[in-house]
């Protein structure tokens, strides 16, 4: 009787214990660190040097003040399990922005790879535009149309200056869904 007994608390310390340990995983699955970084709009490619717009050098003081403009400072970088990483930029004068299309490039290579994103927030002229990215030290090309300028401009992001936590308010990821394209 007493060998049943001890099996039957022996097992519900395991079952406890199985409960406890899941838990725990779960809880460090939904809190995967983020990080606020520094976004830097670049209108000639901070690598290679080349400028992809249709303004040209002689449109280069004028596109690298827009995109500064545009550009907000601050970005979100949240770690996802799969070791892929969800970039939350914010784009100041979106009511004059459309057809917005992203592509990202790992430093130093030549690749673009396309990549959807989804708008998380949005402000009186402003939206949080989140996407996936391989690495932390990526190139985001950005082609956006200028509804005023009547044309696509395209312009890039770099990140750096990484610190712990969500310093800009960003709408933070559910991890595990990707994000869904926009038109």
């Amino acid at each position: 009787m007493k060998n049943r007994i001890g099996k039957r608390i022996s097992g519900c310390v395991v079952l406890i214990v199985m409960l406890v340990c899941s838990l725990c995983i779960t809880a460090f699955a939904e809190t995967l660190p983020c990080e606020s970084a520094t976004a830097t709009a670049h209108y000639r490619h901070p690598q290679s040097g080349k400028i992809e717009d249709s303004g040209g050098e002689s449109g280069e003081a004028l596109g690298q003040g827009m995109v500064e403009t545009v550009v907000d400072k601050q970005a979100l970088v949240e770690c996802n399990s799969d070791g892929s990483y969800n970039l939350s930029l914010r784009f100041h004068l979106m009511n004059n922005l459309s057809k917005i299309q992203f592509s990202v490039q790992k430093a130093g290579e030549t690749a673009w790879q396309s990549v959807p994103y989804e708008k998380t927030a949005s402000g009186e002229d402003t939206g949080d535009l989140r996407l996936k990215i391989p690495a932390k030290d990526v190139v985001v090309k950005a082609v956006c149309m200028v509804d005023a300028m009547g044309r696509e401009v395209t312009f890039f992001v770099t990140l750096d200056q990484f610190t712990p936590g969500n310093s800009g308010g960003f709408l933070q990821s559910e991890q595990g869904v990707a994000p869904a394209p926009q038109q």
